[in-house]
């Protein structure tokens, strides 16, 4: 336990090293076949997952795996991150105020809703008070509408509450 309270986190799973557009500012595909993302880019996830509490997704394209962002693939988090790696800790978004993430305030507050639905636990807007409020208006509206919605934001809700158990008060 560290405790200076920080705590660390693996990223950019399934990997970043073969990006060739910086996803603050675009769409980046990575065209890696299976063979080389599990045995190559994957590896170091799996060698620390069980030694780590989170993990941060990609927002790039593994056209590979799902035609979607890491960040937005159920296959990706529950088939890959999830069973073939074995993790069990907290899952989070990049920066869903990135480029790679559509900023039409409709557009991005369905992506949101769409990670949440995939499997991230911890969905992060790390400027503008106006997107965290819409998208706590925007979740709170599909949790309400929707019983998978809610099972799956109270079951995101758990597991970030019992990381922030782990933390030094």
């Amino acid at each position: 336990q560290n405790r200076s309270g920080i705590q660390g986190c693996l990223k950019h799973f399934p990997g970043q090293g073969h990006a060739k557009v910086d996803t603050h500012k675009d769409h980046c595909i990575i065209n890696l076949d299976q063979e080389t993302l599990l045995s190559r880019e994957i590896q170091p996830f799996t060698k620390l997952a069980k030694s780590s509490d989170m993990v941060m997704l990609s927002h790039c394209i593994y056209p590979a795996f799902c035609d979607k962002p890491a960040s937005s693939s159920k296959k990706i988090i529950e088939k890959v991150l999830k069973e073939h790696v074995g993790f069990e800790g907290v899952v989070a978004s990049d920066d869903m105020m990135m480029g790679a993430v559509p900023q039409d305030e409709e557009e991005w507050a369905n992506a949101l809703v769409e990670s949440l639905v995939a499997g991230v636990d911890l969905l992060l807007v790390c400027r503008g008070i106006d997107r965290a409020k819409l998208a706590c208006e925007r979740i709170d509206q599909e949790s309400k509408k929707s019983s998978a919605v809610r099972k799956r934001l109270e079951l995101a809700a758990a597991k970030v509450s019992r990381f922030r158990e782990k933390l030094p008060a």
